[in-house]
């Protein structure tokens, strides 16, 4: 089964900042991190230590090239995905239907494990939908986010 783009991302955070690694950096213990945040771990203990797994660490710090250019392909590949909105960053499918409950696009496998028994209709016919009522879809979203950032007091 193929690693799940969330997967993927997970295992390309640095556990100091929680980032997509920035200029990342492997320790003699195998454990990586972007070179500002162990450096400013570091600067802040007498023992350079790893934080993962306390190993003393005697040498310098050591460019994971693999690491970055893999995060870096990561990142361009999720920024595209993202601006075409037609893959399901979940399960990396494209993205076939509308789920007309939830107002989102889903893939199959989205459909099989999240929105069983909702009610769907096809990418073109939901934007056709969108064309033929913009005004009144500005408005429901304009006062949901209003009303979501609304505190109510009552006296």
């Amino acid at each position: 089964m193929a690693l799940s783009y969330v997967s993927l991302e997970e295992n390309l955070r640095c556990s100091i900042c929680l980032e997509i690694f920035k200029d990342p950096v492997v320790l003699t213990c195998s454990h990586s991190f972007c070179r500002i945040c162990i450096e400013r771990t570091w600067n802040q203990k007498e023992i350079k230590e790893c934080p993962m797994c306390r190993k003393k660490i005697k040498h310098s710090l050591i460019n994971n090239l693999v690491l970055k250019e893999t995060c870096e392909t990561f990142a361009q590949k999720k920024r595209r995905m993202e601006a075409q909105g037609v893959i399901c960053l979940l399960h990396t499918d494209k993205q076939h239907l509308f789920c007309v409950d939830d107002q989102q696009l889903v893939c199959l496998q989205c459909v099989d494990e999240d929105h069983q028994n909702h009610n769907f209709c096809s990418i073109s016919k939901a934007a056709e939908r969108q064309r033929v009522k913009p005004v009144y879809l500005f408005h429901v979203f304009f006062w949901k986010d209003l009303l979501s950032k609304c505190i109510f007091v009552t006296m």
